[in-house]
């Protein structure tokens, strides 16, 4: 998985 997908995934909650 790149870090970007990673990245995504983490964030895939969208905070705003």
């Amino acid at each position: 998985m790149t870090e970007k997908q990673e990245f995504l995934r983490k964030t895939s909650f969208r905070p705003n």
